[in-house]
């Protein structure tokens, strides 16, 4: 990580420099940096203490992007169990599956306006 001192949990470490990769790729459509954010984000996922909704929306965004159907049917399951009665949580599954499963999209996105409206 450039200049930040240590954080001491690799979960946050990853997630961090995952970021910056993913930004990138949305921008310029750099497909390496898509593929590093997907590792990084996922090291997140995998390292955290305890679940967290960032790391699994940023891993949802990036299996979207990349067209990762595998990855992205088993975020948003994670997402739905893990939290579901969360409108960001069906927001980002449904993010997740906007390309690879659009009735399932369809389905989670409609989860997180009923959830939230203001969404």
């Amino acid at each position: 990580m450039a200049q930040t001192e240590e954080l001491d949990d690799p979960a946050l470490e990853a997630f961090l420099e995952g970021l910056p990769g993913i930004l990138g790729a949305e921008a310029a459509g750099d497909v390496d940096a898509l593929g590093r954010s997907r590792g990084l984000f996922t090291t997140a996922v995998l390292q955290a203490e305890s679940p967290r909704l960032i790391y699994h929306g940023a891993l949802a965004r990036v299996a979207g992007l990349a067209g990762d159907v595998d990855l992205a049917r088993d975020t948003a399951q994670a997402l739905q169990a893990l939290w579901p009665e969360s409108a960001p949580a069906a927001y980002w599954a449904g993010y997740a599956l906007l390309g690879v499963d659009p009735e399932g999209a369809e389905r989670a996105l409609e989860q997180a306006v009923t959830l939230d409206r203001s969404l």
